[in-house]
């Protein structure tokens, strides 16, 4: 039987399911993730932790399945806003920054002050608060500036993932408009605003609908993992917008309204809509 993964890299744990073609849940998995605050508003995990749980959970998952049952392919959802800065080599360089890391509160002010809101909005569509990437990348230049310039690649935390399962570099449009990066309008990176940070472009990967191909499973990860190697693993999606389609909001005038590790109200939209107002909405 046909059947599919589903991984989800929260904060507090990663969990794994595994479905049948109708729906019928087969086998899950599950693994605790700890959570390191070095000071009062700092908030950071160590991407290895994220894959070394990830592996236990889907172990722990596939045991469940039957002798005919065949895992087929891979959706990844996880955490949003998380930056994860690798070298050349593809290896984390320092524990992430996650989404409720306030640390870059003065750098996400001097960046509004210096370029003003309405150019903010006009490239990307959101305002950034201190836990989206630019403000992160400002407090690492400014901080730990040997870290900053070892930097090759940035991805999210369920891309990280992906790179381990796939050894693909790439990420998926509904994280991108957490980067204070991204044009979210154009589903494309902000590059103006970019350049105009002095960021490398080669930074920046490519960017997947949510349902594409992003790469297949390694033989090593797949030998390691008991799955099939070369299934595809597709983009996937922030954690709050996958729930938000599952509790079905898929058109306008639906709202949900998720209390966990943060709390989120969501509701679709058929355009973009831009907060002039700094009311804390924002758009993906």
């Amino acid at each position: 039987m046909n059947c599919y993964m589903g991984i989800d890299l929260g904060t507090s744990g990663v969990k794994v399911i595994i479905l049948s073609e109708t729906g019928k849940m087969l086998g899950e998995g599950s693994c605790e993730n700890s959570l390191v605050t070095p000071a009062d508003g700092w908030a950071e995990q160590d991407p290895e932790m994220w894959w070394q749980n990830t592996r236990t959970a889907i172990k722990k998952a596939v045991l469940h399945l039957g002798p005919s049952d065949k895992v087929c392919s891979i959706g990844l959802s996880a955490q949003m806003l998380g930056a994860v800065f690798l070298n050349k080599n593809g290896t984390s360089i320092r524990p992430s920054l996650i989404w409720c890391d306030q640390r870059s509160s003065v750098e996400r002010d001097d960046f509004e002050n210096n370029y003003g809101l309405d150019y903010i909005l006009k490239q990307t569509g959101n305002f950034p608060l201190t836990g989206y990437w630019l403000p992160k990348l400002e407090w690492l230049r400014k901080n730990e500036k040997e870290n900053f310039d070892k930097i090759a690649a940035m991805v999210f935390p369920k891309d990280y993932i992906r790179l381990r399962l796939t050894g693909e570099l790439a990420g998926e449009v509904s994280d991108g408009g957490g980067s204070a990066l991204f044009d979210v309008e154009h589903r494309t990176w902000a590059w103006e605003l970019i350049d105009k940070m002095a960021y490398p472009r080669s930074w920046f990967t490519k960017v997947a609908e949510s349902d594409e191909v992003t790469g297949t499973v390694l033989k090593s990860a797949a030998e390691d993992l008991g799955i099939p190697a070369g299934i595809p693993v597709v983009g996937g999606g922030g954690d709050q917008l996958a729930g938000g389609i599952g509790n079905g909001i898929v058109e306008e005038g639906t709202v949900s309204s998720t209390i966990g590790t943060s709390g989120v109200v969501f509701a679709c939209t058929d355009s973009l809509k831009i907060d002039y107002d700094k009311r804390g909405l924002h758009c993906f």
